[in-house]
């Protein structure tokens, strides 16, 4: 695997659902049942543990929420991982919290990451790291509005006011807060989430088309495999 270089000062937080069946990726049921959506949320947070638990350097940490770990997740994640409850409130507040706590903890540097993004290429979350010297705000947009990788080198207070949180606009509602905060953003080129049935199969080509030494174990692809076989099947007219 490859080894994703970081510096001491940057802690990387991911922001997950803890995987209760119904309550993750509603957006694929149908065609997924929600035990599969479930299925496919916790390989793709397992995968993204493994991934970036891989920082010689950094600080890594699990936000999830619920704010109480079941024992499913604890078998997902690397022993020494530290796990962070979000808390309550919309995800600005939830980011909000989790930044201070960074910052307490001695961060001069923040960045976040989604469990819905695991085919990231792991040189963005480098890149991310490089360009906060120089920047105040590094965004990663989706292709969906929304965002899949948001850095930070300082507190900025205000970044997450009036932000219409799981709508098209948040990644340009979010830059415009930082520019009318006067602080510098840098952008990384878009990605995307896996949120949708299509999402399912542009995962798995990407995740088969990666070099060896960029995956996160077999676990990721086998479980995409196993569900778009199994919905294909009750699609298939008997």
């Amino acid at each position: 695997m490859l080894a994703i270089s970081m510096r001491t000062a940057t802690n990387l937080v991911i922001f997950a659902k803890q995987p209760c069946p119904g309550k993750v990726k509603t957006r694929l049921c149908p065609p997924l049942s929600g035990q599969e959506a479930a299925e496919v949320h916790s390989a793709c947070l397992r995968y993204t543990c493994q991934i970036m638990s891989l920082s010689p350097d950094g600080k890594t940490a699990l936000a999830i929420s619920p704010d109480e770990p079941g024992p499913h997740l604890l078998k997902l994640i690397p022993e020494e991982m530290e796990i962070w409850p979000q808390g309550d409130g919309d995800l600005g507040a939830r980011l909000c919290r989790c930044q201070r706590r960074a910052y307490s903890g001695g961060a001069q540097r923040v960045i976040f990451i989604g469990a819905d993004s695991p085919t990231m290429p792991v040189e963005r979350l480098c890149q991310a790291v490089g360009m906060l010297a120089d920047c105040d705000v590094i965004l990663g947009p989706c292709e969906d509005g929304g965002f899949y990788l948001l850095g930070l080198s300082q507190h900025g207070a205000g970044l997450y006011a009036d932000v219409a949180w799981g709508g098209p606009e948040v990644s340009r509602q979010l830059c415009a807060n930082a520019a009318r905060l006067g602080l510098r953003v840098g952008e990384l080129d878009p990605w995307y989430d896996i949120d949708r049935p299509a999402d399912l199969h542009r995962a798995l080509h990407d995740l088969e088309s990666a070099p060896a030494a960029a995956r996160g174990g077999d676990e990721l692809p086998a479980t995409l495999r196993r569900v778009l076989a199994s919905v294909a099947a009750r699609e298939t007219p008997t």
